[in-house]
């Protein structure tokens, strides 16, 4: 067994990976063997999450071979299922434990590797998950090799961070970087929004922010103006973020003030 990032989150893991029943997935996924181009290069893969939070995973390839992980995104937003199937695996008490917040989505199905999501925290059988790390580093890739950068400090700052509200802004991470979402205030009328906007995409220009996301299935009872997405790579040079989405706040406001009572 290897196990990768948070090592509290891979003490609330273990329980998961040693009651997976691989040969019972298995069984599932043997029913398609026949459809399937290079059966090897298959897995079944199970989730369940909140859109509020991160999700909680399960994979098992076609020798039986298991792994189980924290993910940033919904992994089949990443992995489409080839196979859809009705299945869940009982793993919403470790889910509810480490976010502290239930579970409200299930998935179950058929995807062909690599995985393509980032895992945050994880273990599985060496020959499963050590092989697939593997496999990303010769291509330079960071998937499940992302839970390497993680420990317990990060973790925490990660899941603080996500879906959180810094002044105007929301934050919510994606597997591309971490989006902060510029809200138009409540006290502004609804008529200067376009202006905010305006200001917002010029205070915008000033940061050099190489990363791009596209964000949906976010709720917020006001417009948003403008979006930021903030590259991982800032995040673990001590990049602040929380001290970005208030100065970026800050001077938002500064600069309409400062326009409306020349008006």
């Amino acid at each position: 067994m290897v196990s990768l990032g948070s090592s509290e989150v891979v003490d609330q893991l273990r329980p998961v990976f040693e009651r997976i029943d691989a040969n019972q997935l298995l069984s599932h996924m043997e029913v398609f063997r026949e459809k399937l181009d290079q059966y090897h290069r298959h897995a079944l893969l199970f989730c369940t999450g909140n859109p509020d939070s991160f999700h909680l995973f399960v994979a098992v390839d076609h020798l039986g071979r298991r792994m189980v992980g924290v993910s940033i995104v919904n992994p089949f937003e990443k992995n489409l299922p080839i196979y859809s199937l009705q299945l869940k695996v009982p793993i919403d008490d470790v889910y509810e434990k480490l976010f502290s917040v239930q579970s409200n989505h299930h998935k179950c199905g058929i995807v062909r590797l690599p995985l393509n999501f980032k895992m945050i925290s994880g273990l599985g059988d060496e020959d499963f998950l050590a092989k697939e790390i593997f496999k990303e580093k010769i291509y330079g890739e960071r998937k499940l090799s992302f839970a390497e950068l993680i420990n317990d400090s990060i973790y925490k700052k990660l899941l603080s961070l996500n879906n959180s509200s810094v002044d105007l802004i929301t934050v919510r991470l994606l597997d591309e970087g971490i989006l902060c979402l510029l809200r138009a205030p409540n006290e502004v009328e609804r008529s200067h929004v376009p202006l905010l906007a305006e200001m917002a995409q010029i205070i915008k220009s000033r940061y050099r922010f190489t990363c791009e996301a596209r964000y949906k299935n976010i709720s917020s009872t006001s417009p948003i103006l403008t979006s930021v997405c903030i590259e991982y790579d800032k995040f673990f040079s001590s990049f602040d973020v929380q001290a970005f989405c208030r100065e970026f706040s800050r001077k938002l406001m500064q600069a309409y003030e400062c326009v409306i009572r020349t008006i």
